[in-house]
């Protein structure tokens, strides 16, 4: 689903299939399903929760429309990196159910910090959000499924500024990078879609 290539029909069938107990844990998405005869939760493949993995699930799943249960991924993974002791993800960990009290279990020898797990946060935000940066183009769009839940409480003066007419609305403002805004400096254009 990730590039799309799915029917939308089967794209809508696979995320229910995924959030089926068998794969869903709570924690975020086994690598397996626990009906398979291999299947084994402290297993590095067959079993196992792995962040950057969910989280390119997750932008697929933002890909069709579906920015709930990309979200319901996020928050996932989200409290799994609270709940775990040095508050990092990791590389991975084992696949089984979020129940009570009880807290992720680390696979023994996964890397932490690792880069892809760490980095897979921003993926999960975008699919959450529904932004799709399209960076030749010079665009974020934003498309909103629930505008009251994404509406700041205020607003820094600074940020771009525009209005939402209908059903899409248009924000441009200066792009700077760097401390002094030296470097890379132009317009992006915000859509909001609705």
């Amino acid at each position: 689903m990730f590039g799309g290539i799915a029917d939308r029909t089967l794209a809508t069938r696979t995320i229910e299939r995924l959030f089926g107990n068998d794969i869903w844990t709570g924690w975020g998405l086994r690598t397996l399903s626990q009906r398979a005869p291999r299947f084994n939760p402290m297993s590095y493949h067959n079993g196992s929760i792995w962040p950057h993995d969910n989280a390119l699930v997750a932008a697929g799943f933002s890909r069709y429309g579906d920015t709930v249960r990309a979200a319901q991924v996020l928050t996932a993974l989200f409290d799994a990196s609270g709940a775990i002791e040095d508050r990092r993800l990791p590389e991975l960990f084992c696949g089984f159910p979020r129940a009570g009290e009880r807290r992720p279990v680390p696979y023994p020898v996964a890397c932490r910090p690792q880069a892809w797990a760490a980095g897979s946060l921003f993926l999960l935000l975008q699919a959450a959000l529904g932004l799709r940066i399209e960076a030749w183009g010079r665009r974020l769009v934003l498309r909103v499924r629930r505008p009251a839940a994404l509406a700041p409480a205020s607003r820094d003066p600074r940020a771009p500024r525009g209005r939402c007419t209908g059903r899409s609305a248009r924000e441009s403002g200066p792009l700077r990078r760097g401390r002094r805004g030296d470097g890379p400096q132009g317009d992006v254009d915000i859509v909001v879609r609705k």
